[in-house]
């Protein structure tokens, strides 16, 4: 996709360029993971608090900072229509394509 951005006409300048996959939570990956490779994954839930006790001890570990601003609900998204890949009529790869493709390369 950032070929496509580069070489998009006509040229995009000095403006937003919305791409995007699937949006998915947690819960949707271990069910992916589950479904493809036949294991169970191991779960654990964290309570917003715990995330940000975490936090607080390495406030500069950007997984933890991700992991705070979606489990508050922040996260950002937007709607596939307004996508440069929509729009182009691009299909981007899938979290379980990509994890189908993932496995069967470390057989």
């Amino acid at each position: 996709m950032t070929a496509e951005v580069v070489f998009y006409q006509p040229r995009l300048r000095n403006q937003v360029v919305h791409i995007a996959g699937d949006t998915v939570s947690y819960k949707e990956i271990a069910d992916i993971l589950d479904r493809i490779s036949g294991k169970e994954v191991t779960r654990h839930v964290w309570t917003v608090a715990e995330l940000n006790d975490a936090l607080r001890v390495d406030a500069t570990d950007t997984m933890k900072k991700y992991r705070v601003v979606f489990a508050q609900g922040k996260g950002v998204w937007w709607d596939m229509d307004k996508t440069l890949n929509h729009q182009r009529g691009i299909k981007m790869q899938s979290v379980a394509e990509f994890v189908e493709k993932l496995l069967n390369s470390r057989k």
